[in-house]
């Protein structure tokens, strides 16, 4: 049937095809989809969503000319993951056509579009705005919108941050409940409360959703303890782990540790290499420390050093994927469940009627 232009077999085959481990197949797959996008609403959207995971400009071009023709005809799951990719532009025409065009799916009741502009509201000189939005989430029971103005709040000495720290403590999401353990760890870190530090952190790197920077932030407890064993063991945790993935932050971490002797021996010249892989990805503190080693100031490293341990604590709370988060948990809210991120087998058997809502998305806060 996909061979007489039968769209609707192209996408379910196509459908099937991308879903394959074997490259060939998932080619066939795409090639299939591109056939029938012009055609099939659910065929453009699979394909959308295939290419922005991609994550490369190319990809992300595609994305956009395949999502445009969609948000004309105001499908919400179009105007929000389109919105979504031009408030990420530099492109300050694309930025306002993101906000229009994130708009337009909030007042369509969508909590991700109104939770991804609130987002940028919030760090982008409109906080008032930004806040409105999240609170509107938050009256929704949505936590994810919680976990982000909890971090906002205490940040800037707001007593409400504490009041949603401790309803996120006892979360029925547990990867939310984590989050606030972990910020709950850093704030006793930095009021010097090492034992309540010890035991908030010793339950998040117990978790499925530890990470690496958990199990250094643990061996930094254990340092400041004066227990060198054990802070020898986590520190020794954390090299393995930051090497398995060259990224800005691992790499700057690993210049950290060789530039300290943290879980390996001390070689500033291997910390430089590292700070300076971590620059040339974007890292924005990278440059600073490789400035100091060059002028020999390792006081000054040390105190950069002090000075971002909040910060990185900060990033293992902020860089987790919204989406994964909520494919993985069922809230109980009453947030309406996407219609058109998964594709149901009614919504196929009326493939040209697709009146999407809420569809499910990701975002990383940057370094």
């Amino acid at each position: 049937m996909a061979e007489k232009n039968n769209y609707q077999a192209m996408y379910f085959l196509g459908k099937e095809l991308l879903c394959s481990i074997e490259s060939n197949e998932k080619r066939k797959g795409v090639e299939l989809l591109e056939k029938s996008s012009n055609h099939n609403d659910f065929s453009a959207i699979l394909l959308s969503r295939y290419y922005i995971n991609q994550n490369t400009n190319q990809c992300t071009a595609k994305a956009i000319k395949l999502l445009s023709p969609l948000a004309e005809k105001n499908n919400d799951y179009a105007l929000y993951s389109l919105g979504k990719l031009l408030l990420n532009n530099k492109n300050d025409d694309d930025r306002k056509k993101g906000i229009e065009l994130l708009s337009k799916s909030f007042n369509n009741d969508n909590p991700y579009a109104r939770y991804t502009l609130g987002k940028y509201y919030l760090y982008n000189s409109k906080s008032k705005d930004g806040i409105k939005l999240l609170e509107k989430n938050i009256s929704l029971n949505d936590d994810n919108s919680k976990l982000l103005l909890t971090k906002y709040y205490i940040n800037n000495n707001n007593s409400l941050g504490y009041k949603y720290l401790n309803d996120l403590k006892h979360s029925d999401n547990e990867y939310i409940k984590v989050s606030a353990f972990r910020i709950l760890s850093n704030i006793e870190l930095n009021k010097g409360d090492l034992k309540s530090a010890e035991s908030d952190l010793l339950s998040v790197t117990n978790s499925k959703y530890s990470t690496v920077m958990d199990i250094y932030n643990l061996g930094h407890i254990y340092d400041k303890m004066g227990n060198e064993k054990s802070a020898n063991i986590y520190y020794t945790q954390a090299l393995e782990g930051f090497k398995r993935e060259s990224t800005p932050i691992n790499n700057y971490m690993l210049g950290v540790m060789y530039l300290t002797g943290r879980g390996c021996e001390k070689d500033t010249n291997i910390a430089k290499e590292y700070f300076k892989t971590a620059h040339s990805q974007g890292h924005p503190q990278a440059k600073e420390m490789i400035s100091s080693i060059n002028k020999q100031t390792i006081y000054a490293c040390n105190h950069l050093l002090t000075s971002v341990a909040y910060n990185l604590m900060n990033i293992a709370t902020q860089n987790y994927d919204y989406n994964k988060n909520m494919n993985r948990h069922n809230h109980k809210n009453n947030l309406r469940k996407p219609k058109v991120y998964r594709i149901s087998k009614i919504q196929e058997n009326t493939v040209q009627k697709t009146k999407s809502h809420q569809n499910n998305y990701d975002y990383t806060i940057g370094y």
